[in-house]
């Protein structure tokens, strides 16, 4: 969905267009490697999964469905520089145990 963008960008420019999420669903984190983002990357998702918490998780609660908003909860915190650290030590304890149990490949 597009929106008309109202605020002002520069002398003489004109307004534009910008895209709406539609769909608020937060990003599998288990696939998301921040290793590999930038601090503005990084804030972009921060402030998507605030966008979620506040937009979803009050109609959850008001509709009773309290293990639904636990999952939500859990599943948007923000990313931080821990979350790099913990991210990277879980990624370190699967490729020893693949190396572990499958001594002939490569994690």
């Amino acid at each position: 969905m597009t929106r008309h963008e109202e605020e002002e960008h520069g002398a003489g420019e004109k307004a534009y267009l910008t895209f709406e999420v539609v769909s608020l669903v937060p990003y599998d984190r288990n696939l998301i490697d921040i290793s590999f983002l930038s601090e503005d990357q990084i804030q972009y998702l921060n402030t998507y999964y605030e966008t979620i918490r506040q937009r979803v998780g009050p109609e959850l609660q008001r509709r009773q469905l309290e293990e639904e908003y636990e999952w939500l909860r859990r599943n948007t915190q923000p990313f931080s520089r821990g979350t790099l650290v913990a991210a990277s030590l879980g990624t370190l304890a699967i490729s020893s145990l693949v190396s572990t149990l499958l001594p002939d490949r490569q994690a």
